[in-house]
């Protein structure tokens, strides 16, 4: 029998646990069953029905072998990869109806240097455990272009490794500092070049001073790498981004239905993506708009 769920993967810090939690309220909320199995050892997560720190412990790992807070978190993966038919195993006594959410650490090594996490995914999706994942990135990286770019960057990585449908998120944005544009503009970046300077159409100010005029040429010379780097993040036409605030139930259905359709997930004859249109009658961009006006202005507006 297959089984459906979400990889929930991104940068430390970006909300990937407290969704993680949300997502579990908002499915038992409509009556469906749900588990989190937890696979960050340095989280501590009561709610997980599957925990890694059953089998290892990131503090644990830090003071007996005295490794870093990453060679710890490297070990304790490479560990439950050796150990897969223990997780197997505990996910096979969770009921067959249940929806998994899977809450991934969010090291960057994991992703870009070493292969522990692809190969885990592999185990899974061998299993019979179709996922969609779903990446996270915080809403503060879309006030500066060149932050906006390398998260862009770093999502897209992480994408192309684990090679699973996926939806991302933008997250935090009723905590986000003021966007470099509005949010249409990084939920479907497709031209962010030009919120860099072109250094070509701009000339140098005769009166600036020599260290100036320096400074000025290598701020040119970043924008100008930046740009190109965004070029090349955007020409994939893979990443757009759902605005998400994880308090808000609608918010939380769109993401949730679409990550459902990404891995053509239904219940009987029911397709899960409609039933979720009942309570999330906006499509993508009504979700976009949405979280300007309810979040970001009003935020602004208040601060």
């Amino acid at each position: 029998m297959v089984r459906f769920g979400q990889a929930v993967v991104g940068a430390p810090g970006a909300g990937k646990s407290t969704y993680a939690k949300a997502i579990f309220n908002h499915i038992l909320g409509q009556n469906k069953d749900v588990a989190i199995i937890n696979l960050d050892p340095a989280v501590s997560f009561p709610e997980a029905t599957v925990d890694i720190c059953t089998l290892v412990e990131h503090a644990d790992v830090m003071e007996e072998l005295e490794l870093g807070p990453n060679g710890a978190l490297v070990y304790c993966m490479e560990l439950l990869l050796e150990n897969i038919d223990w997780l197997l195993a505990e996910i096979e006594k969770i009921p067959k109806s249940s929806y998994l959410v899977f809450d991934f650490p969010g090291q960057a090594e994991l992703y870009s240097v070493h292969d522990c996490v692809e190969k885990l995914v592999f185990q899974l999706q061998k299993n019979h455990i179709r996922l969609c994942a779903v990446y996270f990135t915080e809403a503060r990286h879309a006030a500066n272009a060149h932050h906006f770019t390398a998260a862009l960057l770093a999502t897209l990585s992480s994408m192309l490794r684990l090679a699973l449908p996926a939806v991302n998120v933008l997250s935090k944005l009723d905590v986000a500092p003021r966007l470099a544009a509005r949010l249409e503009v990084f939920t479907e970046p497709v031209d962010l070049e030009r919120f860099f300077i072109d250094s070509s159409d701009d000339e140098c100010d005769t009166e600036q001073t020599g260290r100036k005029r320096i400074k000025t040429r290598r701020r040119r010379i970043r924008e100008r790498v930046s740009a190109q780097l965004a070029d090349v993040a955007t020409s994939y036409g893979l990443v757009r981004f759902h605005p998400l605030v994880v308090t808000d139930e609608k918010l939380l259905q769109v993401v949730l239905s679409h990550a459902n359709s990404a891995i053509g997930m239904k219940i009987g004859d029911e397709d899960l993506l409609l039933a979720a249109n009942r309570d999330a009658t906006f499509e993508f961009m009504g979700s976009t708009a949405f979280a300007q006006e309810e979040y970001i202005d009003k935020f602004h507006e208040r601060s």
